[in-house]
């Protein structure tokens, strides 16, 4: 039986008692991914990894999971001169594993780095295949692999092309792939000693150069700040954007602060962005380190980095630009997001925008959390009481690596174990989506989860859901209702007269 209780200005009501079972919330694991929610990798040697090893996510045409990740040969001389081996594992939608793909000869490409550097990013295209861009031997490498995880010999030479590049390539690469199969690839290049330069490089299908994009299928653009491209953006468009720096904002050799440019499909800078196709947004007296970024809905790019500078630790951010270039005052504070402030301490390592255009973010804050933003930068009060989430997966000292948002809605991050022992990889499933919890018959502005949580609500009137778990909510002030689930829930009204069903 539901038991209702309207609590007077100033008074607080406590229940303990059982509650009919709720549906799952957005930031529950999906427990239809992988059964519970977690998957482990596998390589070609199973679940466990050189301590070196790192790994990268991307999502096929049809939701399918990608991992890139590196196996690090023995190493003794010269770490720049050192031999890794990097391979790709493909997954279901559902998280369960294909282990026909990527097995046997042909399946893995050798690269030039340091073992530690972990210079390599992944893209997959709109026919399936998994494309690698990899600085190897100071120039930057591309390979392509098949439909069945070996080097695809229709491209390049046997699947790879190397060289060619002006000046030396000093970066991490991006990589993306246009929905027509072109390859536009990018890295900080020291083509000009006395600036920085961002590199874009644009490939037919079959590997060869694109005549059509800038000068011989590349671009050379000069940046006031350094140019390790943090992504490259694709529009509907057909505009190629590009956030950086990745790092040395800060630096004295360059102005404080992340640039952003956009380059029509030809190559050329868009004039619609500040008038010449980059701009910059000042970090005044910080470093600005771009982590990710993603386009949103209406047009618009959100920046998450972190700002560092003297007498302060790492502050967590995120920043909105319309798509003329300018500041999205209507985003956050100014155009601006002090995580913190909104999900707690986040020091943010990836993004990703969904259909709504709320903000799903990856992150570490002495463990690998997740968070999402309504797309006005509040705090989605719908997710994890808007708070940001643990992603615990048994590891060790766990850490984010990578996020992905499926067509479903279904959020997918990438984990490692990041101490004491062989590394491990883990993909996260969480339900995502768009939250329909109700109570009292009013839809729920603050949702829990299935599991234990502390939830708190707001000044304002609110409609609590607390769901699976052993709960405690509190209402602030306004005429809150708060709405206990499946476990011994605490729920504690405040000043107002709030309604409580347990």
């Amino acid at each position: 039986m539901s038991r209702f209780f309207s609590a007077p200005v100033l008074a607080v009501a406590t229940v303990l008692a059982l509650a009919a079972p709720a549906s799952a919330a957005p930031a529950d694991f999906a427990r239809t991914f992988g059964g519970d929610g977690v998957v482990r990798v596998e390589g070609a040697g199973g679940p466990s990894f050189s301590p070196e090893a790192s790994a990268r996510l991307a999502l096929g045409p049809h939701d399918e999971i990608f991992v890139l990740y590196s196996n690090p040969a023995p190493c003794p001389g010269n770490p720049s001169e050192c031999t890794i081996n990097l391979a790709v594992a493909r997954y279901n939608a559902d998280g369960t594993r294909d282990p026909s793909y990527g097995v046997g000869p042909g399946s893995e490409l050798t690269v030039h780095q340091n073992p530690l550097a972990h210079e390599f990013q992944l893209a997959v295209g709109p026919d399936g295949k998994p494309v690698v861009a990899a600085l190897s031997a100071g120039t930057m490498l591309l390979a392509r692999f098949d439909l069945a995880g070996h080097l695809d010999g229709t491209f390049g030479t046997g699947g790879v092309i190397q060289g060619g590049f002006p000046g030396g390539i000093l970066s991490e690469p991006a990589v993306a792939i246009q929905s027509d199969g072109k390859i536009v690839a990018g890295a900080e290049s020291s083509h000009e000693a006395t600036s920085s330069n961002l590199l874009l490089a644009r490939f037919l299908p079959n590997g060869e150069r694109d005549s059509s994009f800038g000068k011989g299928g590349e671009v050379v653009l000069a940046e006031a700040t350094r140019s390790w491209p943090a992504g490259i953006l694709l529009g509907t468009g057909g505009t190629i954007s590009v956030p950086s720096p990745r790092c040395c904002g800060g630096s004295p050799l360059f102005g404080n602060g992340i640039s952003f440019a956009r380059f029509l499909p030809n190559g050329q800078p868009d004039p619609g962005l500040g008038g010449s196709g980059q701009v910059v947004v000042p970090t005044p007296g910080a470093q600005g380190t771009v982590e990710g970024a993603a386009l949103a809905p209406d047009g618009g790019v959100v920046i998450a980095f972190e700002e560092e500078g003297a007498g302060f630790s790492a502050v967590g951010n995120v920043i909105k630009l319309g798509g003329n270039g300018a500041v999205d005052t209507g985003f956050g504070a100014g155009g601006r997001v002090r995580l913190f402030k909104r999900v707690g301490a986040v020091s943010p390592s990836a993004i990703a925008v969904d259909s709504k255009g709320r903000i799903v973010g990856v992150g570490w804050d002495g463990r690998m959390v997740v968070f999402r933003l309504r797309a006005d930068g509040g705090a989605d009060r719908t997710f994890n009481g808007g708070q940001r989430l643990v992603t615990e997966f048994g590891g060790n000292q766990e850490a984010p690596l990578g996020i992905a948002l499926q067509s479903s809605g279904r959020i997918v991050a990438l984990g490692e174990t990041s101490c004491c022992g062989p590394k491990q990889f883990a993909l996260i499933g969480l339900r995502g989506g768009t939250d329909r919890s109700r109570c009292l018959g009013r839809r729920a502005t603050i949702v829990g989860t299935q599991g234990r949580d502390e939830i708190t609500g707001t000044p304002r009137r609110d409609v609590i859901a607390a769901l699976g778990g052993r709960d405690t909510v509190r209402g602030l002030s306004g005429a809150d209702m708060i709405c206990g689930g499946k476990g011994r829930d605490k729920l504690l009204g405040g000043p107002g007269r709030d309604k409580i069903r347990q």
